[in-house]
């Protein structure tokens, strides 16, 4: 039981993996990606169990007046593959009313996503 208990803390300690940015790092993301966004709501969007520590964010935000859907999801780059050794992100969400393009391209990648919708303060 000792061999298990240490060979898991010298995998912990070894890993140079920087934790997983958290929901409200990943909702800062979106509102860099959209000035003047407000994030109104956000519902977890499940991931392929296959990626890598893999978290995905799918919801709502409001510029200006109008109400526009997102997407923001991370995984992890293992050393050794192209940009890799590092959290890679990305959003989706269209900036105006006139990016119909960006809207249905969140609307695809969020249309399975069954995960509670959380309102945001």
């Amino acid at each position: 039981m000792m061999l298990v208990i240490g060979l898991a803390f010298l995998l912990v300690v070894t890993d140079p993996r920087q934790p997983r940015p958290s929901d409200e790092a990943l909702l800062a993301m979106v509102v860099d990606h959209a000035p003047g966004a407000v994030v109104v709501t956000k519902r977890e969007r499940p991931m392929p169990a296959d990626i890598d520590g893999a978290r995905g964010l799918c919801g709502t935000i409001r510029i200006g007046g109008t109400l526009q859907p997102f997407i923001v999801y991370t995984h992890w780059r293992p050393a050794g593959s192209v940009d890799g050794d590092r959290w890679a992100t990305l959003v989706r969400a269209p900036r105006s009313d006139e990016d119909e393009a960006e809207r249905k391209a969140v609307g695809v990648a969020c249309q399975n996503s069954d995960g509670p919708t959380t309102p945001q303060a």
